[in-house]
């Protein structure tokens, strides 16, 4: 798989659900008669985060590796733009620390504070950026100073490894889709409906590279939404197929093997997680 493919099929996903677009953008030229792109960049006014707990029903295994609890990472962002309109835009994220920072040395709760931390690191220096921009710009300007944060709080706590790049992205994900969300109600958009030339200064060429010259990431996703998706019941390592796996039921009405899963939702799509190099368990 080639770039472009990544970016059509990986990037975007499958299914990006779009609103009609409410505002004439293409009223606003400038003197040479062409749109004003700048006019639905935004600045930053304010960045606050919280943190929610979640205990799961039963432990959930993958990779072999079990987790029984989640937190998520909720950021709230306000913007203005440049004629002077505010708006708030929500961001949330699970915080994945036991894939986006697989470590057999640094514990689960050493990570997910590292994680928790490197998020208090990060809302204040979305806050200080000041600019009128794009929102993909936004944080391709401030990536370099997220990992920076990373490599403090890692030698801050002495972890015994250092918090990977990817977890520094999830750790930043949920104030990158805050500000993605203000954007577009700031602009009277489905935030999707503003990648592309009228709304951002810079082709995908700055991003990823020459082969992309004089494209925009709004070829790379869906005009209208889709009537309906697909619903995948993800599978556990852990999670019993069949009677003969469930050693205590659980009896809270809810379906406890994933047959009985299948026969109450009605399931036809499935994503099965696996154990790794544990050909055993597979």
């Amino acid at each position: 798989m080639n770039r472009r493919d990544l970016l059509r099929y990986g990037l975007v996903g499958t299914s990006l659900l779009h609103g009609a677009m409410k505002q004439d953008f293409e009223s606003r030229e400038d003197t040479s008669g062409r749109i004003a792109r700048n006019s639905g960049h935004v600045r930053i006014l304010e960045v606050k985060h919280s943190f929610e707990d979640y205990k799961y029903r039963v432990p959930y295994q993958f990779g072999g590796r079990s987790v029984d609890r989640v937190t998520l990472l909720n950021v709230t962002v306000r913007v203005a733009s440049a004629r002077g309109k505010e708006a708030s835009g929500f961001g949330s994220m699970p915080l994945g620390n036991l894939w986006s920072f697989p470590s057999q040395v640094v514990s689960y709760d050493q990570s997910l504070d590292a994680m928790k931390r490197l998020a208090a690191r990060i809302q204040p220096l979305l806050s200080e950026y000041r600019k009128h921009s794009h929102p993909i710009d936004i944080h391709w300007e401030l990536e370099p100073a997220y990992h920076q944060l990373a490599s403090q709080v890692s030698s801050e706590m002495r972890l015994a490894e250092p918090i990977p790049a990817l977890c520094t992205l999830v750790t930043a994900s949920p104030f990158d889709a805050a500000v993605h969300d203000a954007f577009g109600k700031v602009n009277s958009i489905n935030c999707y409906l503003g990648y592309g030339p009228a709304f951002m200064t810079n082709d995908l060429s700055h991003y990823i590279g020459e082969e992309f010259r004089g494209e925009y990431l709004d070829q790379y996703v869906l005009s209208a939404p889709k009537d309906s998706v697909f619903l995948y019941h993800s599978v556990g390592a852990s999670d019993p197929i069949s009677d003969l796996e469930v050693h205590d039921r659980l009896n809270d009405g809810l379906p406890e093997t994933l047959a009985e899963w299948i026969e109450k939702d009605a399931i036809t799509h499935l994503k099965i997680k696996l154990n790794g190099a544990d050909l055993k368990a597979e």
